[in-house]
């Protein structure tokens, strides 16, 4: 068995430690991911190897980011870190196998100063609303799929759903209800909804880019790794 103390992209700034203890997956845990990398799957694989060290840790609330970044450490402690890839050359234009070292990509760490920018934007009546981040977790999510089924939110504003999963429901010191926060976005002129989303993202977490040479004429360029149950085949 390998165990192994890890450091979370998101550095202990989302209200759960910055530190995890995890260990090498066990059979079951490596058939779940192995058949299929769903949400449900990916929960029952990291609530398995954290809890065993920590029982109080609530898996629910860990960002994407750490959950994506924590699947690749439990690959590379379980299988090694190199993994096939299968790519298209910009160049060549055709496709070739290429190993990608999982323990060779980039972490980026969470800051607080990321964590605490903020946007200025203005409405159709030139009125300003400062805008801040958050980090969606499972019970946001939850808490907007109540609302949107509530207020019968139409399929055509799921984008800014999750746009205002990326959101501080604080707007100017007040808090905005999910849907009042859906017709605030939708009657933005549209190059304040763009500058919002390019803001919303925040940008931590393990970064699936690397580099390849083209067989052929020997120019490199960046592949992009598959998030799939690939990884642990």
């Amino acid at each position: 068995m390998i165990i192994e103390k890890v450091k979370l992209p998101s550095n202990g700034l989302l209200g759960y430690p910055a530190e995890v203890t995890i260990r090498d997956l066990k059979g079951s845990e490596l058939s779940a991911v192995y058949t299929s990398l769903s949400d449900a799957s990916v929960d029952y694989v990291l609530e398995s190897v954290i809890k065993e060290k920590d029982e109080a840790f609530d898996v629910s609330k860990l960002a994407d980011q750490d959950k994506f970044f924590l699947l690749l450490k439990l690959r590379i402690m379980t299988l090694g870190p190199i993994i096939g890839q299968v790519i298209n050359s910009p160049f060549s234009k055709k496709s070739q196998k290429v190993e990608v070292d999982l323990s060779k990509l980039d972490v980026i760490y969470l800051t607080q100063e990321a964590l605490d920018k903020t946007i200025e934007v203005e409405d159709q009546n030139k009125k300003k609303f400062i805008i801040s981040r958050r980090i969606p977790n499972k019970e946001i999510i939850e808490q907007i799929l109540v609302v949107k089924e509530k207020h019968n939110i139409s399929s055509y504003d799921d984008a800014l759903l999750r746009l205002v999963s990326l959101l501080n429901p604080k707007i100017n010191d007040k808090i905005r209800p999910v849907n009042e926060f859906v017709d605030f976005l939708a009657n933005l002129p549209g190059q304040q909804l763009l500058n919002i989303y390019k803001f919303a993202e925040l940008q931590f977490g393990i970064s699936p880019v690397y580099e390849v040479e083209c067989e052929d004429t020997k120019q490199t360029f960046l592949g992009v790794l598959a998030i799939s149950a690939d990884l642990f085949r």
